[in-house]
């Protein structure tokens, strides 16, 4: 079953479990890891942009939920965390500017974060507040 939806406004957007997610370019602003608070690492972006965003979902029943944006999807309030960053390489090959990762894992907020060709696996949750989406295609398979 798919659903294609046109000029899309969210106030929430969360997901809950195991995520794959994917985007050819994002763009963060005010941009903050946090290691070891609240027990799970966390990344958090005030204000976010990113082209070709998808979130892949496995439920219980073994179905598949997949959200893909066509175009560019404009959000604040992004927070997106993990027990394990699992593909961790493949994140760490996404940074435009490397010495982002060592700023970000001492604790510095970045005013700008950019990555690109990015593909995380998140086992904890994934949500933005007031996100605007010109195109979300929605499929359900399984």
């Amino acid at each position: 079953m798919e659903l294609l939806l046109s000029r899309v406004d969210f106030n929430t957007l969360s997901f809950q479990g195991e995520l794959e997610v994917r985007a050819t370019h994002i763009l963060g602003h005010q941009v903050e890891l946090l290691l070891f608070r609240a027990g799970v690492p966390r990344i958090t972006m005030q204000k976010v942009t990113v082209t070709n965003f998808e979130v892949r979902a496995l439920t219980a029943n073994q179905a598949t939920l997949l959200l893909r944006v066509n175009g560019v999807l404009e959000a604040e309030q992004l927070n997106a965390s993990s027990k394990a960053f699992r593909d961790i390489r493949t994140a760490l090959g996404g940074f435009a500017r490397f010495g982002d990762l060592l700023r970000l894992s001492l604790g510095n907020t970045l005013q700008e974060l950019e990555l690109h060709h990015v593909h995380l696996q998140i086992d904890s949750g994934l949500g933005v507040l007031r996100a605007r989406v010109p195109e979300l295609q929605v499929s359900w398979t399984g």
